[in-house]
């Protein structure tokens, strides 16, 4: 047999060898799978080719769909037996990645809590290249108008990246990314938060009244009164102010906060509007 031949077949040979390792290590290497296994209300799957699919539990979860849920509904999704990502009311995901390296997901609107498991697939989630890698832990992330963005780590801590000046969020805290990457960390709050500040005089002779507070970062503020209803965002430091309009006679207030991840605190007051009485302004008492 000439050289040329027999380099030929140890080439050969060797070519067998590698496809025939590179299938076993395939086959053995874990795969990673995503799987919708909770539907509550109204849940929408959506393929790269916006083909709706019906939500129901057991249906895997591909690179580029799209899982939305409604009012009222929820959805989680699992990777492996105990690593679960759930969805709030009026939340859409898309799912970037699902590989051995772990799965993606990009949150473009509400809330999620995700718990990995370190058995399992690592879990990325990610809103406008902003990202948290957890490994093991539980994180939830909300997002809301301006771009803001709220992280909390319950157990275990989130590797950070894309947000500037927070390459770690460490086990019991909360970061906040603002308008203009503004970036805030500190410790859970025990409480939700919702302070309103209720005029010292609540008699009136104005059709408006401004109603200022504090609440969460970034939380919906809506307050009804008799004459309607008027919502606004709290800012990135929890600052919110509404105009409120007002009946003649009393005019009960009731004030709702819902922060980025689905959690709500109330507050209540009557306001008196009044035009035949006495009033105070700038406390000097002005008569009929």
């Amino acid at each position: 047999m000439s050289r040329r031949a027999v380099t030929a077949l140890v080439l050969l040979s060797l070519a067998v060898v590698l496809v025939a390792t590179g299938i076993y290590v395939r086959r053995n290497r874990p795969t990673t799978t995503l799987t919708l296994t909770e539907v509550q209300g109204t849940v929408k799957v959506t393929g790269p080719d916006t083909r709706e699919q019906q939500a129901t539990p057991g249906l895997a979860i591909d690179p580029r769909d799209r899982v939305a849920t409604g009012d009222a509904s929820r959805a989680v999704l699992e990777v492996g037996a105990q690593t679960r990502i759930r969805l709030g009311p009026v939340s859409s995901v898309r799912v970037d990645e699902v590989d051995e390296d772990g799965v993606q997901i990009e949150l473009e609107e509400g809330a999620l809590h995700a718990t990995v498991r370190p058995d399992s697939a690592p879990v990325r989630l990610s809103n406008r290249g902003r990202q948290a890698l957890i490994t093991d832990g539980d994180v939830s992330m909300g997002v809301g108008s301006d771009d803001m963005l709220l992280l909390e780590a319950t157990r275990g801590d989130a590797m950070l990246g894309g947000i500037v000046g927070a390459p770690i969020l460490e086990q019991g805290q909360r970061l906040v990314v603002g308008k203009g990457e503004h970036v805030e960390i500190g410790k859970i709050p025990q409480n939700l938060l919702l302070a309103v500040q209720w005029p010292d005089k609540p008699r009136t002779r104005d059709q408006t009244v401004t109603l200022p507070g504090k609440t969460e970062p970034g939380a919906l503020v809506r307050v009804e009164g008799s004459a309607g209803v008027q919502e606004t965002h709290a800012d990135a430091q929890g600052h919110f102010e509404v105009q409120l309009p007002l009946y003649e006679g009393e005019n009960p207030v009731h004030v709702q906060a819902t922060d980025l991840l689905g959690h709500e605190i109330q507050d209540k007051g009557v306001l008196e509007r009044d035009q035949s009485g006495p009033t105070f302004r700038g406390g000097v008492e002005y008569g009929p």
